[in-house]
């Protein structure tokens, strides 16, 4: 069954027209932190206090592994209806191209490099257009936003 938060969201981008499979659900958070950074671009930013697993937001297939000019990695997965998600800054990737993944497998890593904090960059699209991931992440309990201004949703 379709969760309505999902769904409003698949209307509001697509309009009356939109198509989503009736197994869909909610859009889980790569990483289990907080939220530190929700970008007027689209994307957020995710921290963790040490090296973490970076989990699939949604099952999907895996698209494009990048190497990036800083040495960090990225990936990008296609879950089907012209809806994408991208990983940025990943210290190490599990995953291959190609490769079909279900929500919640490992995908790599972030914060191996020997720093004391990690943050993770994730990017959600609906075509071309880039979309705040928010509005279809499952985010009860997560702390968003930074300092005094960080609130549970």
């Amino acid at each position: 069954m379709m969760s309505l938060k999902r769904f409003g969201f698949l209307l509001a981008v697509f309009g009356a027209t939109a198509c989503v499979s009736p197994s869909s659900d909610n859009y889980a958070l790569p990483i289990p932190s907080k939220i530190i950074a929700v970008h007027p671009t689209g994307g957020i930013t995710i921290k963790t206090e040490s090296a973490s697993r970076v989990h699939a937001a949604m099952t999907g297939r895996v698209i494009s592994v990048k190497r990036y000019k800083d040495g960090t990695r990225g990936l990008v997965m296609d879950h089907g209806g012209g809806i994408r998600t991208e990983y940025s800054r990943l210290s190490r990737i599990t995953a291959v191209r190609g490769e079909r993944l279900r929500k919640g497998h490992t995908i790599g890593w972030i914060g191996e490099n020997g720093s004391s904090a990690a943050s993770l960059k994730f990017d959600m699209r609906v075509g071309k257009a880039r979309v705040d991931p928010t509005r279809v992440l499952d985010l009860e309990g997560v702390i968003v936003g930074y300092g005094p201004m960080a609130s549970a949703r």
